[in-house]
């Protein structure tokens, strides 16, 4: 393990980024390391994180206890009970935290328990790849999301745009935002969270990779900030705020109204993700929208696949029970009875045509996006790069609302980036 001071460190900078046994049941964990094991969720997915829980309390001796975490706190508490020597037996930690959280030592490798499971080959690939460290394998995927384009049907046929045809290319976006605009009546035609960073993060970066674009070199090393795509995407942006396409108040927004602003049924489209589904029905039932991947500058196509993976902290007190709970969250019995039954995507490939998503076309657009879509370049120093401050974002700022030309602005803001890539 790392020392301590440099643990704590690793997993408080974690806070300034941006979101199983064999099929039916699993054998019971009698006898392994306890009674009770206790397992740490982020608070966002406690509703889903507790059905799950309660699935496993009901068919195994071992019984699991959930504490839910506020978002905003959770790294920090990690860090103070891994540096205690008290921490959780499991957790469930977003997946773009894995690198440093293992290069910090705070997770276990699961790598010989995992490539032994026979559905390994099954796990979405990207969260495996990003949650490999160093050769070794510290999480699998547990709570799987991917970034989608919703959009208003109703607002699309008023319009006199097909209700049926989400955009599928930028100029197509901005046409179709601008007329949905001009329907008046504090109408716009599309929407996103100015000052979340995460949000954008999970639906900008997007239309980057779909147009052919990265912000970062393959490796990680290299900042790729003046690449045409960012710059055409930010273009994008900028032209869809200046037109009156997007309301006043996504310039000052957190992402407090992130979801809440499409389902008030006056905004046409929106980046979001697979976790909007339960929130839309739950709130927004009478919003007809329809779910697609985000599009790029000339076409193609790609998704932020984000999330949930679980994990094993270093010190746990009981590991080996807590990989029978790991092992058992990938089943069948837990992917499809409980998160396909409850509008949530799989983590498997071979359990995308279950007969929960097969009868939801917005969780069959979601599956679709999840194969289409991938994660960003891992780098070392990403709490500075992604803070609300970091080059990228910065620019963001100044081009989007600012008015600034992209290239104008982004050779200074690549300059900055490499920097801090060169820092490590």
């Amino acid at each position: 393990m790392a020392p301590t001071r440099t643990l704590t460190a690793t997993l408080l900078a974690t806070g300034s980024l941006v979101l199983l046994a064999a099929c039916g049941g699993g054998d019971e964990t009698s006898g392994q390391g306890g009674d009770e094991l206790t397992y740490w969720a982020r608070g966002a997915n406690e509703a889903i994180n507790q059905q799950l829980v309660d699935a496993w309390n009901e068919t195994h001796d071992v019984q699991i206890e959930l504490l839910a975490v506020p978002d905003d706190e959770y790294n920090q508490k990690l860090a103070a009970a891994v540096q205690a020597g008290t921490p959780p037996d499991v957790v469930t930690v977003d997946v773009v935290h894995v690198p440093r959280l293992a290069r910090g030592g705070a997770l276990d490798p699961i790598t010989d328990q995992a490539k032994e499971l026979p559905f390994f080959d099954t796990l979405f690939q990207s969260y495996v790849d990003y949650s490999t460290y160093e050769g070794d394998i510290y999480a699998l995927p547990e709570n799987v999301d991917a970034s989608t384009l919703y959009w208003n049907k109703n607002l699309f046929e008023q319009a006199g745009l097909d209700p049926e045809k989400p955009p599928r290319s930028f100029a197509e976006l901005k046409e179709y935002a601008e007329k949905i605009s001009a329907l008046g009546d504090d109408t716009y035609g599309f929407y996103f969270s100015g000052q979340c960073v995460g949000c954008n993060d999970y639906t900008f970066s997007p239309l980057v990779w779909a147009s052919g674009g990265d912000f970062v070199s393959e490796d990680g090393t290299t900042a790729t900030l003046t690449d045409p795509a960012v710059a055409d995407a930010l273009r994008l942006y900028r032209d869809l705020w200046e037109s009156g396409a997007v309301p006043d108040q996504a310039e000052t927004d957190t992402g407090a109204n992130w979801v809440s602003s499409f389902g008030s049924g006056n905004i046409g489209m929106i980046g979001l993700g697979a976790f909007a589904i339960s929130q839309m029905s739950e709130n927004f039932p009478d919003v007809d929208y329809g779910v697609a991947t985000l599009p790029g500058k000339d076409g193609g196509e790609s998704s932020f696949t984000g999330g949930d993976v679980i994990a094993i902290p270093s010190g746990a007190e009981h590991p080996d029970a807590a990989w029978e709970f790991v092992k058992w969250s990938l089943t069948d019995a837990a992917q499809v009875d409980v998160y396909a039954k409850n509008g949530k995507l799989v983590a498997r490939s071979d359990l995308i045509e279950n007969e929960y998503a097969t009868e939801n076309p917005k969780v069959v657009a979601h599956n679709r996006a999840l194969q289409a879509g991938r994660l960003p370049v891992y780098h070392p120093n990403s709490a500075e790069i992604d803070a609300p401050t970091g080059p990228f974002n910065s620019a963001f700022q100044e081009i989007v609302f600012g008015g600034a030309d992209p290239e104008s602005v982004l050779p200074s803001a690549e300059e900055e980036f490499q920097r801090l890539l060169d820092q490590g």
